[in-house]
């Protein structure tokens, strides 16, 4: 919907918004003339009787701008008010700490949400975590510690079968996995700290190939 100024000249010819028109209709303008629809003047009547129209524009709005100000023009030719608002790049260490939460939130998304063993998933959440490191502790202290017929639970609620060797060897994955996770995590934000531009640092944010 078109937005209705209603305008004045000064007498050192500079503009001034005096209202928005909330209305179109039965406006009166500088002749004291009350129109019953703006919207349908030409444009030099409305020029002569002070009604602009309002356009609004944004310069260098994306990721990681933020507001600097507003700039307004007044184009006499065609009665239009221009707000421009204008946004600029944050500074760049503070888009820099946001990139290494991105990659933290990332790096528990998978620290957590699961690995794969010999082709078979298993939940890695805190509580499956800490019974691994449980069972495995409960080995280390005595090889025969498991029962017979002992399984582990698969994400998709297999029982699958593990021996004491077998299950030294999954825990060993998990622990792999979890460094590796880690790991990964610690390269990218070390990659992020070494940028010098905003380029350089949204191009390190990124998860094999996925940018956070």
């Amino acid at each position: 919907m078109m937005l209705y100024l209603y305008v004045v000249k000064d007498e050192d010819g500079s503009f001034r918004i005096v209202r928005v028109i909330t209305s179109p209709i039965n406006q009166r303008g500088n002749s004291g003339i009350t129109y019953g629809n703006i919207t349908i003047l030409d444009l030099e009547t409305r020029k002569a009787e002070g009604f602009w129209t309002q356009e609004d524009v944004y310069q260098g709005q994306g990721e990681y701008m933020i507001f600097k100000e507003k700039v307004t023009t007044f184009d006499e030719d065609t009665a239009v008010v221009t707000n421009t608002y204008i946004y600029e790049r944050m500074p760049l260490d503070e888009i820099k700490a946001d990139l290494k939460n991105r990659v933290d939130t990332k790096r528990n998304d998978k620290y957590y949400g699961g690995f794969t063993f010999e082709n078979v998933s298993y939940f890695t959440d805190r509580d499956s975590r800490m019974n691994i490191i449980g069972a495995q502790a409960a080995i280390l202290t005595d090889s025969t510690a498991l029962p017979d017929g002992f399984i582990w639970r698969s994400a998709d609620d297999q029982n699958i079968p593990m021996d004491a060797t077998k299950f030294k060897q999954f825990a060993i994955a998990l622990f792999e996995f979890s460094n590796t996770v880690y790991q990964t995590s610690w390269n990218i934000k070390a990659a992020i700290d070494a940028a010098s531009t905003y380029e350089e640092a949204r191009a390190a944010a990124t998860w094999d190939g996925e940018a956070l």
